[in-house]
């Protein structure tokens, strides 16, 4: 599943539809990142896209990197695909704080799965 970069910056080869799972959004310079998990990656990458383009991202830390670095230094790629049942929600907190813990990421304010307190997210 990995990714890919075009002039107007990154990009990832789109995943089945509501391919739900834990991503990552890496900066290739810095080797900074953000963690996210979404019932529909697609729809939440190109959320990202769209906000930080917009220069409107909730996620402030990424959004200053982005303005700071520009879209070609970063890179979004699928960690983990999280089989959709009857529990996704639960396997997906569980899935995207181990990735959390594991790489404690820069650009993640939050650093617990799920917590949104002080932030605009959407359901994605």
């Amino acid at each position: 599943m990995g990714s890919r970069e075009l002039d107007d910056g990154p990009v990832m080869a789109r995943p089945k539809p509501n391919t739900a799972g834990v991503y990552i959004i890496s900066n290739r310079i810095t080797s900074s990142c953000y963690i996210g998990a979404s019932k529909d990656i697609w729809s939440r990458w190109t959320a990202h896209l769209s906000t930080l383009r917009r220069n409107k991202s909730y996620c402030r830390v990424l959004q200053r990197a982005w303005n700071k670095y520009g879209s070609s230094a970063f890179e979004f790629a699928i960690l983990e695909v999280v089989p959709t049942n009857k529990n996704l929600k639960g396997a997906l907190l569980e899935t995207e704080q181990r990735y959390l813990d594991l790489f404690k990421p820069a650009y993640n304010i939050l650093q617990t799965a799920g917590s949104f307190s002080g932030c605009v997210h959407s359901e994605e």
